[in-house]
């Protein structure tokens, strides 16, 4: 009974983590400070949202953080995309319709959820493992992160593709606007010193901006 006790609480803390959204320090740009920034997402997603979502359309939110990286991300249970200013400042329309498609795709394919799912069931089997083989949980910090970053390789791609589609048949954007987006991650990579042969394969949490480019030009 203790080491049932034990490996619930185990769960219940991996569960609480994975569940988690990004925690960051960095300030919103309230809407009222600064309409034209966020009339300008607005109208890319009063057409994209009809297309890609119909049924959730009214619960998406947006946000922009006060901060000159070129980043969004989506907080895909609240139904909330957040964009760095950085990326409006540095995107046009078409390329910041791609992004937030991109992002809205992850909400869309249920990909939040299944990050979740796949996390906290190879921790429970490691967990329940060293039970009877002493030691063998701690495997879950060599196995855990390659299970989760192997499945969002695929899932970014997935995202990709939807996005592209979805910028066609709302704004009739040319794939090129996907292209170009990640261009310009590249070569921001390239200015701060990143190189992509430095990455090591499976073990990389999204597949090389280079892949992703090839997928939108090939499915295209």
């Amino acid at each position: 009974m203790k080491r049932l006790s034990v490996l619930f609480f185990i769960f219940a803390l991996i569960l609480s983590a994975c569940a988690s959204t990004p925690k960051s320090n960095l300030k919103a740009i309230h809407p009222q400070e600064s309409p034209e920034l966020y009339g300008r997402i607005q109208k890319i997603g009063a057409r994209l949202l009809p297309v890609m979502d119909y049924e959730n359309r009214a619960k998406y939110r947006i946000a922009i953080l006060d901060n000159s990286e070129v980043n969004a991300f989506a907080n895909g249970p609240q139904f909330q995309i957040v964009f760095y200013k950085g990326l409006l400042d540095q995107f046009n329309n078409e390329e910041l319709a791609y992004v937030y498609a991109h992002e809205i795709a992850h909400i869309k394919l249920g990909h939040y959820g299944k990050r979740v799912v796949a996390s906290v069931a190879t921790s429970v089997v490691f967990s329940v493992a060293g039970v009877f083989v002493p030691g063998l949980g701690y495997l879950d910090w060599v196995a855990n992160p390659v299970v989760t970053r192997g499945f969002s390789r695929g899932q970014e791609m997935d995202a990709d593709m939807l996005a592209i589609k979805s910028i066609g048949e709302c704004c009739s954007i040319s794939p090129d606007a996907g292209i170009s987006s990640l261009k310009k991650l590249q070569e921001i990579g390239r200015l701060k010193g990143y190189k992509e042969e430095d990455r090591i394969g499976i073990l990389d949490t999204h597949p090389s901006l280079e892949e992703r480019i090839k997928k939108i030009r090939e499915g295209s």
